[in-house]
């Protein structure tokens, strides 16, 4: 049986990113807007049910690290604020 590959997951100021890399010092990873900057959170192996808890998108993420060593994904689903209608009474 193969070994799946690990993957270093990081946490910056902002709280709604993390950062998943294959180099477990984060190196690669784009710096943070906010200026803080990674802390290593934790190792998992590079699979959908281990990257699940960290993201809401973990295929998205795995395709990402596989191809680019890397991602930096949001850690909870964005919420789309609709205006709201303008109604007419009659």
């Amino acid at each position: 049986m193969q070994t799946l590959p690990t993957v270093t997951v990081f946490a910056c100021g902002d709280r709604d990113l993390r950062g998943f890399s294959l180099k477990a010092d984060g190196s690669d990873l784009p710096p943070p807007v906010d200026g803080s900057l990674w802390v290593s959170i934790g190792s998992v192996p590079l699979s959908l049910v281990d990257l699940a808890p960290f993201t809401p998108d973990a295929a998205s993420v795995l395709g990402n690290v596989r191809d680019r060593g890397f991602d930096v994904a949001p850690t909870g689903a964005k919420i789309l604020q609709f205006p709201a209608p303008h109604r007419h009474s009659a």
